[in-house]
This record gives C-alpha cells, sequence and structure tokens, in this order.
C-alpha cells in the first residue's frame, strides 16, 4: 500500500472499532426502550437481526482492510452496512426521537470522518433518505393519529441531522483544504530555505577554495561580499537590494579607501574616509560588529552614495591581534534587517577574509625579505670587492712594485736593500692584518662561542691594531640572554658596518660603541667625535641611489630584519650618532615593516609598536647625549 493510502486505511480501522461501540450501545437502547414499552418477541428479534447485520458488515470491512486486495470495495460495505443498520434500528424506534437520533446520528458522524468531502455528502444523503423512506413506510394510517402529526418529529430530526452533518462536512473539508495549503505553502518555504542554504553553501566553499587556491586578496574579498549577502538574503530579490563593501587603510594607516563594493557608485570607490567616528569607528575600537541605523546620518557613511537609502547598516571589523585591516560593511533599505544569526555569519566571513588579507600580506613580505636577502648578500659581495680592492689590492700590489726596486736597488745600490725590504714585510704584514679583519668581519667565530660582547671587545682592538682607529665598547652584562645568535650576530654586522662607516669617512679620534636594556627593548649607540656631514643630503643621495656607498641602507634593512628602528643624528663639525632600538626576542615571526602596506588602528586605543619604538629610539638618544 502506497504511501497516501496509509492514513485512509488506519482511519478505517477506527471506524472499525467505533461500530462495534455502535451497535453495542444502539442494541442496549433498543432493548432497554423495549422492555420498559413492553416490547413483543418480534421487535427484540429485529433488534438482535439489524445488530446482527451491522455485525455481519463490520466483519466483512475487517477482512476487506486484512486483505487490502480490493480497496474499492470497502467504501461499499461500509456504506452498504451502515444504510441496513439504519434502516433496520430506525424501523425498530417506531418515530422514538431518542431511538432516531441516536441511530441516525452515529451513523451520520462516521460519514464525517470519510476522506473526501463527496464520500461524506453520499454518506449522509443515502443514510437520511433511507431513514426517510422508513419513517414514511411505518407511518399509522390509522384516522386516530393524523400524519403532519407523525411525521413532524422525525422529520425535524432528520433534517437537523441531515443539516449538522452537511454544515459539519463542509467545516471540516474547507479546514482540511486550509491545513492542505498551509501545508503546501510551508512545504515551498522550506524548499526555498533549503535551495537558500545550499547558496550560502556554496558561497562560503566557493570563498573556501579561493583562499586555498590564490593569494589575491581582492577575489577572497569578492568571494567574501557574495557570501555575506547570499548569507543575508532570505531570496535573490533580497540579495539585490543589499549594498555592501570593503574598506581597507591605506598603507600609511591613515584612512580607509573602497577595494571591493555591491550597489556602490562610481564616485563611491573614490571616497577615503578616515575611520574615526561613527559605525566604522565604533567597530574598529571594539573588535566586534557593530550596527546603525542610519548610514545618511553617519558621518563617515554619509559620503557613500550607495549607503543613502539605508536604513539598517552592519559594520564587520577585519582584524587580527591589534592590527587592523578595514572593514567589511553591509547595508539595507529594510529596518532592523539584520539578527543575530546573521551577525554569526558575517563575523566568520570576516575571520576568513582578514586570515586571507594575512595570508597575502605574509606572502608578499615573504617576498620583499627574499628580495632583500638577496640584496644584502649582493651588497656583501660587493663590499668584500671593494675592501679587497682598497686595502689588501692595493698592499699587494705595493708589495710587488717594491720588489720590482728591490731587484734594481741590487744592482745600483745594495747597502739600502735591506731597508726596502723591512719595508716589504712591513707592508706584508699589514696586508696580513687587513685580510684576518675581513675574515673577522664575514665570520667572527668569537660571536657564535663567546657572544656579542667578545666579539665587539674584539673589533675594537682588530680597529686599533689594524686601522690605528680608536673604539671603545660598553656592553651590558648578560645581554646575549635577550638575543638569539642569529639576532646577535644580525646586530653585530649593524655595528660592524656603522664603525667602519665611521672610520673611513669620519676622521674621528674615537669611536664609542654602547649597548643597554631599556625596558622590553635593547638599545645600541654608536658614536663618534669626528666632523660630522649633513643628514638630509645624504639621505637624499641613498634615496636617489646616486651614492657610491650603501652602508646606511644597508644597515637600515638589517635593522628591519630584527623589527628595530635606526635613528641617525649629525651635524657638521659636531659628530654622529648612530641609535637603534631592537625589542627584545624580535624576529620569531616575519617581519611587518613600516614600510609594507601594514594596516594599523588610527583611532588611537591601538598603539603601532613602530611608533612606540621610534619614541623609545629618541629616549635611548637623549641618553646618550647625557653620558
Amino acid at each position: 500500500m502506497s504511501d497516501t493510502s496509509q492514513p485512509n486505511t488506519q482511519r478505517d480501522w477506527v471506524l472499525f472499532g467505533l461500530r462495534w461501540l455502535y451497535l453495542l450501545a444502539l442494541g442496549a437502547l433498543a432493548l432497554l426502550s423495549g422492555s420498559t414499552g413492553g416490547a413483543t418477541a418480534d421487535t427484540n428479534n429485529a433488534v438482535l437481526l439489524a445488530v446482527g447485520v451491522g455485525v455481519l458488515a463490520n466483519l466483512m470491512l475487517a477482512l476487506l482492510l486484512i486483505v487490502r486486495t480490493h480497496p474499492d470495495l470497502v467504501e461499499a460495505v461500509i456504506l452498504l452496512g451502515d444504510l441496513a443498520v439504519v434502516g433496520g434500528f430506525v424501523y425498530i424506534s417506531a418515530g422514538d426521537p431518542i431511538m432516531l437520533t441516536v441511530a441516525v446520528g452515529g451513523v451520520l458522524f462516521s460519514g464525517l470522518l470519510r476522506p473526501e468531502m463527496r464520500w461524506g455528502l453520499i454518506h449522509t444523503g443515502a443514510v437520511v433518505a433511507v431513514a426517510v423512506i422508513v419513517v414514511l413506510l411505518t407511518l399509522d394510517t390509522t384516522p386516530s393519529v393524523p400524519v403532519v402529526e407523525q411525521l413532524a418529529l422525525p422529520m425535524l430530526i432528520l433534517i437537523m441531522l441531515g443539516a449538522v452533518a452537511l454544515a459539519t462536512s463542509y467545516g471540516l473539508e474547507q479546514q482540511l483544504h486550509n491545513w492542505r495549503r498551509g501545508w503546501e505553502k510551508s512545504g515551498r518555504a522550506n524548499s526555498d530555505q533549503v535551495r537558500e542554504l545550499r547558496k550560502r553553501a556554496r558561497a562560503i566553499y566557493s570563498l573556501s577554495s579561493t583562499m586555498g587556491s590564490t593569494l589575491n586578496y581582492e577575489k577572497v574579498l569578492e568571494a567574501a561580499l557574495h557570501a555575506g549577502q547570499l548569507g543575508l538574503a532570505t531570496s535573490e530579490r533580497d540579495a539585490a537590494r543589499l549594498s555592501a563593501a570593503v574598506l581597507l587603510f591605506e598603507p600609511d594607516g591613515s584612512a580607509l579607501h573602497v577595494v571591493q563594493g555591491r550597489q556602490l557608485t562610481r564616485n563611491d570607490h573614490q571616497v577615503v574616509i578616515p575611520g574615526r567616528q561613527g559605525v566604522v569607528a565604533e567597530a574598529l575600537r571594539d573588535a566586534v560588529p557593530k550596527f546603525a541605523t542610519s548610514a545618511a546620518r553617519d558621518p563617515e557613511l554619509q559620503y557613500f552614495a550607495g549607503f543613502h537609502t539605508a536604513r539598517s547598516v552592519m559594520c564587520v571589523p577585519l582584524c587580527a591581534g591589534f592590527d587592523n585591516f578595514g572593514v567589511l560593511i553591509y547595508a539595507s533599505d529594510k529596518q532592523n534587517a539584520f539578527n543575530e544569526e546573521h551577525v554569526e555569519v558575517l563575523a566568520a566571513l570576516g575571520i576568513q577574509a582578514t586570515i586571507a588579507l594575512q595570508n597575502a600580506l605574509l606572502y608578499r613580505n615573504l617576498a620583499q625579505e627574499k628580495e632583500r636577502l638577496i640584496d644584502v648578500e649582493e651588497d656583501a659581495r660587493r663590499k668584500l670587492a671593494r675592501d679587497l680592492h682598497d686595502g689588501p689590492t692595493q698592499t699587494v700590489a705595493a708589495i710587488a712594485m717594491r720588489m720590482s726596486i728591490i731587484y734594481k736597488m741590487l744592482e745600483r745600490e745594495p747597502d739600502k736593500v735591506p731597508e726596502e725590504i723591512k719595508k716589504v714585510e712591513e707592508l706584508a704584514r699589514q696586508t696580513t692584518k687587513e685580510i684576518r679583519q675581513l675574515m673577522f668581519a664575514l665570520r667572527p667565530l668569537v660571536l657564535e662561542s663567546q657572544g656579542l660582547a667578545a666579539a665587539l671587545d674584539q673589533l675594537a682592538e682588530k680597529m686599533q691594531d689594524t686601522h690605528n682607529q680608536g673604539v671603545t665598547s660598553q656592553v651590558e652584562p648578560g645581554i646575549e640572554r635577550y638575543l638569539n645568535h642569529h639576532q646577535q650576530g644580525v646586530l653585530f654586522y649593524i655595528i660592524d658596518e656603522a664603525v667602519n662607516n665611521a672610520r673611513k669617512h669620519a676622521q674621528a679620534a674615537l669611536i664609542e660603541i654602547r649597548i643597554w636594556t631599556q625596558g622590553d627593548v635593547i638599545v645600541a649607540v654608536i658614536k663618534d667625535n669626528g666632523v660630522g656631514f649633513d643628514v638630509d643630503k645624504v639621505q637624499s643621495q641613498y634615496e636617489n641611489r646616486s651614492s657610491s656607498s650603501l652602508g646606511m641602507v644597508n644597515m637600515r634593512e638589517r635593522v628591519a630584519l630584527l623589527e628595530g628602528t635606526l635613528t641617525l643624528d649629525s651635524a657638521v663639525g659636531k659628530g654622529t650618532t648612530i641609535t637603534i632600538v631592537v625589542p627584545m626576542h624580535a624576529g620569531k615571526g616575519v617581519h611587518r615593516n613600516g614600510d609594507v602596506t601594514r594596516p594599523m588602528a588610527t583611532n588611537g586605543t591601538r598603539p603601532n609598536g613602530q611608533r612606540m619604538r621610534s619614541k623609545l629610539a629618541q629616549a635611548a638618544e637623549r641618553r646618550s647625549r647625557q653620558r
């Protein structure tokens, strides 16, 4: 049996059970009425016959319900059985209103439970017709009782029962029709909801696939906007009415600009806002989604024409830790268009978009670090070649020249040869010192074995021995525990570069090196008492790459590897001071330099680490001057 016929079969079994109660009650009522009214044996036999017909019809119904091979016969058996029972008990009632009401009313009630109104009408009409026919056949034709009086009460009862049955059947049919329409409407709504959920799932899957297949954050943000619109809209029409935009910080962190947008005008894509007022500032400050009732009254969103009609605004921050990348903005022309479910969906999309921005930024930083390391290696090779050319190469050339002179002197002035040989020996020893100095600069073994302080002491000694340059080193004891070997090496090379620059260009009698801890940073100061220089002029030469030396550029790049800052202070005739500030245990992750387009908070509640280190560098510089 199909699923649609299952409820009908259950209803027939219910009717099967009710008929037994109906026959027992009706039979007992007929026998009780007969006993009180002096019924004859023929009357009792008629009662038993009527009950027997009903029992037989019920048994046939049970057989058909069990076999279920002839479902069409079920309605016929029910109808014929009810007609036979009604006819028999109406005949037995002899116009008794109670018996007539129970006999006809019980069968009419069972007819109301038929699956269709058509069968209910047929059942009601047939039962009432049979009852009327039996009443007419049992009329007393004697003149003592008028026919009208005999028919009045039975007909009234039958008409009322029929009217009630028809009204009830119609009402039940309408109710069933309304229920059916509600079920269909609910089914369509559920289907639409399932379809929308599938669209959202596909959009989120597309966002995840996009994140996994590309490092182009613009594509990821476009996918995030699309997924967000599907997550907020209940239909495609609602999705078309939603305005959305992704705003990211400028490279200097001063303002927000539109990167992606939906339902925005061309001019809206040129709008730049500071992100310091309204719902945008609140979302950036608290790092949670925020709502607004009108974009036209918002101090910053009012500049976007695409948001003017918005009566509900949601702003989702794109933040990770203390870094703010920007915001996701959704706007609708409906009031209270966003609920808690929307907040959860968009917050999840915001996290995904932030991860994509972080990945893109990390990839770009890694590429820049790779290029920077290549440049550093190339600069180191050029420096080595330059140092070899300016030092040992020139000395070796001088040795070769003096040897040639010695050969000639052996013939003309042999008494002066020992003096020349001594000069050659001095040149050879100087060359040896220079080569050892170069080897020490390339790989200071003492740095690996004894640490930064010992390496700087040896650097000062070699500067004195090799170049007769006075260098002093003062390092706070235990400074090595705040820096790993790699960081100590980078800091040593920075200081070595600064000392060599001062030796070559400053004409200084003394170069001072001092390193100490201050708060959670390490401060290194390299100071000389040389001739000094114009900082702005030299910086412009570095920027234009017109200078023959890129020492300062190399130092700044190495400081950037340690996530630190370098401050240069000099003036003509007043010497030079270089201050380096490095955070303790820096360099564990990929560096985010201030030159990189790193989003950061501009509302003052999330201070940027680079700015804080600049303030510490200024304080360290003032401290070094006091010393």
